[in-house]
């Protein structure tokens, strides 16, 4: 009769079914080895870029405190040659000799590490390209500068790194395009306003400040 047909139809169909399944299952298992072992030199790259960005980083702001020190040496030594023979003069002495404590040690330092983010600039070129390494270069040029005033100074070196460091963010997120370009295109316009004195403008709004 028709009905004793039914369980080894039943079972047949199940066991083609998993017969179907098993295979299917080593497939995509398979599928999905090789498409892990694409991913592993892109993830590997991935972790290699954010430890070298993390290191630049850290070794910047490192430069920035130091260069911070030596700064305020400079301008209470230009300080002391202005006020040379007046009542100000002792207390700006004092003020010197306890910046200068430890500042040879703190130059040599300092160059170690300029010498060191140098090195470390070289790599980001060649793990990320051309534009890291440019902003890399460009955020050392300025955190390193010794001239202009503190205000400008202060201002258009954290802009350099603050643009580094957010085009590392975009370079190691998987952010879409359209949302990477925007937030670049924003950085982009803050850095020209900071080359162009917009900022130090509204920092010395009684004086005028060359770009």
């Amino acid at each position: 009769m028709a009905w004793e047909w039914v369980a080894p139809v039943t079972t047949l169909a199940a066991g083609v079914a998993g017969i179907a399944g098993t295979v299917i299952a080593a497939r995509y298992g398979r599928l999905t080895q090789l498409e892990l072992a694409r991913m592993a030199p892109a993830q590997a790259l991935l972790a290699e870029k954010r430890l070298s960005y993390a290191k630049f980083l850290r070794g910047a702001d490192e430069l920035l405190g130091g260069m911070r020190r030596i700064r305020r040496i400079e301008r209470l030594r230009s300080r002391s040659e202005e006020v040379e023979g007046t009542p100000e003069e002792s207390r700006v002495l004092v003020d010197l000799n306890e910046a200068l404590e430890g500042a040879e040690d703190l130059r040599d330092h300092l160059l170690e590490l300029q010498k060191d983010l140098g090195g470390i600039r070289q790599e980001l070129t060649v793990l990320s390209g051309f534009e890291i390494g440019a902003l890399a270069a460009r955020a050392l040029a300025v955190v390193s500068r010794i001239d202009g005033t503190d205000e400008e100074w202060e201002a258009r070196a954290l802009a350099a790194v603050n643009t580094l460091a957010f085009t590392m963010h975009i370079d190691t997120n998987p952010l879409s395009q359209d949302i990477a370009n925007d937030v670049k295109s924003k950085v982009a316009a803050t850095v020209e306003d900071f080359e162009n004195g917009v900022v130090a403008e509204h920092l010395n709004p009684d004086r005028s400040t060359s770009p």
